[in-house]
């Protein structure tokens, strides 16, 4: 079980923070943009949230999830494509997501030496 919790620095409006409590499932990372919250769980779900709260999109992610960064109206989400090889190499995903547009437009193999 995880509690998501936002509290804006500048608030449009009085008690504008909120929280999501997520009952079958742990968030393991945050990221945000100008107007949104991402966050995404241990059942590879990610999900898109308003700045007032309201739950926008949700996606089921390929794989477990390795990190995520956000700016503005773009989200980029790197996850393990497959497990472990036998050499410990690891083998990677990234995804850039437009959230405004609701939109992927970049996918691919994610190449680490």
């Amino acid at each position: 079980m995880s509690t998501l919790m936002y509290r804006p620095f500048s608030s449009w409006a009085n008690n504008s923070e909120w929280s999501m409590r997520f009952e079958e499932e742990e968030v393991k990372v945050v990221a945000l943009g100008t107007v949104w919250v991402a966050a995404i769980t241990s059942l590879n779900f990610l999900r898109i949230f308003t700045e007032g709260g309201l739950q926008r999109y949700v996606l089921s992610l390929d794989g477990p999830v390795v990190t995520a960064s956000g700016f503005k109206d773009e989200l980029v989400v790197v996850t393990h494509a497959s497990p472990s090889l036998p050499s410990n190499d690891q083998m990677l995903e990234f995804r850039v997501f437009n959230i405004r547009n609701g939109m992927q437009p970049i996918r691919g193999r994610l190449p680490l030496t």
